[in-house]
């Protein structure tokens, strides 16, 4: 990261925290004992979008739902310094062969297995950089209920009208 972007990356924090967003190293993050979202679709990354993540990782909480999501502190080559979720990065097809082409990205493999957003910004920032693939693939869709419940229908080949949906793939 040259001097410019450091700067105007300072910049931007110090904007957030006058507004009130609270920023965490994902140490402080996950001694906070915040419940955390496991998946969320509340921003979706662009293909071709390109990451640098700083030398310190920052997180920030947001609400989703009944629990929090994590963002993560990084440079887009689309829209510059912000915190992004990290949650759309693990979603996963539940069709196996769709998921294995997904899973072609060692670290996407790594974000899609279950755990909580401050462990995926920690396998994230192992990496300084990183560019995303989007992959049109399928995936579930939800039944609505009377009472205004919804129920995940899994995806299947053999389902009539599967779903398409973006997948995230995380290229090195």
């Amino acid at each position: 990261m040259n001097s410019k972007q450091k700067e105007a990356a300072e910049k931007q924090l110090e904007m957030l925290r006058s507004n009130g967003v609270k920023t965490y190293t994902i140490e402080e993050a996950e001694a906070s004992g915040v419940a955390l979202a496991t998946y969320g679709r509340s921003w979706l990354p662009s293909d071709g979008e390109e990451f640098e993540l700083p030398d310190k990782p920052l997180v920030c909480f947001y609400k989703r739902g009944k629990s929090n999501g994590v963002k993560f502190w990084a440079f887009s080559s689309k829209t510059g310094w912000d915190f992004f979720p990290i949650e759309p990065f693990a979603a996963s097809p539940d069709v196996k062969e769709e998921r294995d082409i997904l899973c072609e990205s060692k670290i996407t493999e790594q974000l899609t297995l279950r755990g909580n957003g401050i462990d995926r910004v920690r396998i994230l920032s192992t990496l300084k950089a990183f560019k995303v693939k989007v992959l049109p693939l399928h995936g579930p869709t939800w039944e609505m209920k009377e009472d205004g419940s919804r129920t995940r229908i899994p995806d299947a080949v053999d389902k009539k009208d599967r779903a398409a949906l973006d997948y995230y793939q995380i290229l090195v």
